[in-house]
């Protein structure tokens, strides 16, 4: 029986004369296994090995003993008293299912009522793998480094992968639960999977220098609890999916050099942004509400933004149509939708309205579409009122009056 955990080894002789140890939890292996030539309980032993020692130290089990602390079992954590020597090791970090069945089995060593046919551990030294401390993070910069047999460390937070001519991400990244940074920049991938959103903890997504084309719909609402910085420059994107508005604690975002002809109504609706960058597009207005956020930065240098009042553009279908109407009918009503009572088609559209900026309506098929005037330098003088903040703002080299598009449901 093995378990691998971090343990601190503390003697408990130096509280009485004053002491404190000065010892550090490090990655240990502990096994129960039996001495060679020693048979039945008095051949139990515990071993105990370190990176620095894989040899390990053995400790005799039975009547050995002291006392167990398992308050905190659940959370990984106990400590082993043993009589000699006078020490404790204070065991973290360990598997919670393979804690408690070690324990049982040390506990029942300690008796001497292990049973004979249990099966044990050889008291062997400790693999290095074994021992080492856990990688939190991991740089690729070649094929040649990529590991195409080893596989990635389950420890893993920050892992970049770059100039390895990737074609598509490999599904061992999705199983990274701990991982909070992801770069995959200098690649050839052309598309993102769903599966990314499998990573909880993921804050920083950096996919610059590919060929993407689109970016899925489903990472925004998977993603969206977590990330906080999203860099989708240098590819190839022409749009993006409306749903980008529920990344709320998205805090940067960078799009420059794209193929991008607009960006999503609803882009008002992230709160945390503070950098936004979308240089050398063919944008030419910004959606709805651009006004409203509280940027730091704001950077839309190199786009073809109208210079002249556009006609307005009318929308209209008599009568309306069905879904149109229960949309209406459901947000006038204010009733709670979900899959299960309404089509998926209405309840998409539904979770994608958004008020005008005029009448504080809806729009969904029939709308006005116009274009007003904003002056961009105001965006980002919302946070000089807060103190210490840096306020950058990169203009088009040729207007500093930028439009925008506004939606407007008619009123019947």
């Amino acid at each position: 029986m093995r378990l691998i955990c971090d343990v601190e080894c503390a003697s408990c002789l130096l509280p009485t004369a004053g002491l404190r140890s000065s010892s550090r939890p490090a990655r240990t292996v502990l096994s129960i296994g039996r001495q060679p030539g020693q048979p039945g309980p008095e051949g139990l032993r515990l071993l105990v090995a370190t990176d620095k020692n894989r040899a390990g130290m053995k400790y005799k089990l039975k009547g050995n003993v002291q006392q167990l602390f398992t308050r905190f079992v659940c959370d990984g954590k106990t400590t082993i008293r043993l009589k000699e020597p006078s020490l404790e090791l204070r065991l973290s970090q360990a598997d919670v299912t393979c804690l408690k069945i070690f324990l049982g089995k040390l506990r029942l060593a300690s008796q001497g009522k292990l049973p004979e046919e249990t099966r044990l551990s050889a008291l062997a030294p400790a693999c290095a793998k074994d021992v080492e401390k856990p990688r939190r993070r991991l740089v690729i910069l070649s094929q040649k480094a990529y590991p195409i047999l080893d596989g990635f460390p389950s420890s893993l937070k920050n892992l970049q992968i770059s100039n390895c001519l990737l074609a598509q991400v490999d599904n061992r990244i999705t199983g990274l639960a701990l991982l909070r940074q992801l770069d995959l920049s200098c690649n050839r991938l052309r598309h993102l999977p769903a599966s990314l959103g499998a990573l909880p903890h993921l804050a920083t997504l950096v996919v610059s220098d590919n060929q993407l084309e689109t970016f899925p719909s489903e990472l925004c609402r998977s993603l969206g609890p977590s990330l906080r910085l999203l860099d989708l420059s240098r590819n190839q994107l022409r749009l993006l999916p409306p749903q980008l508005f529920q990344m709320h604690k998205l805090c940067q975002l960078n799009l420059d050099d794209n193929e991008l002809v607009e960006l999503p109504i609803g882009l008002q609706n992230l709160p945390a942004l503070r950098i936004f960058s979308a240089d050398n597009n063919h944008l030419r207005w910004l959606p709805p509400g651009f006004q409203h956020l509280r940027l730091d930065s704001i950077s839309l240098f190199g786009n073809d933004f109208v210079s002249e009042s556009l006609p307005h553009e009318i929308h209209l279908q008599v009568p309306l149509t069905l879904w149109e109407c229960t949309a209406r009918a459901v947000l006038l009503a204010r009733i709670p939708y979900t899959q299960a009572l309404l089509p998926k088609v209405i309840c998409e559209e539904l979770e994608l309205a958004h008020p005008c900026e005029v009448c504080s309506g809806v729009a969904f098929s029939s709308f006005v579409q116009t274009t007003t005037s904003m002056n961009l330098l105001s965006v980002a003088c919302r946070s000089i009122t807060r103190p210490f903040v840096p306020v950058l703002c990169f203009l088009c080299s040729r207007m500093c009056y930028e439009k925008y598009r506004v939606r407007c449901i008619l009123t019947s």
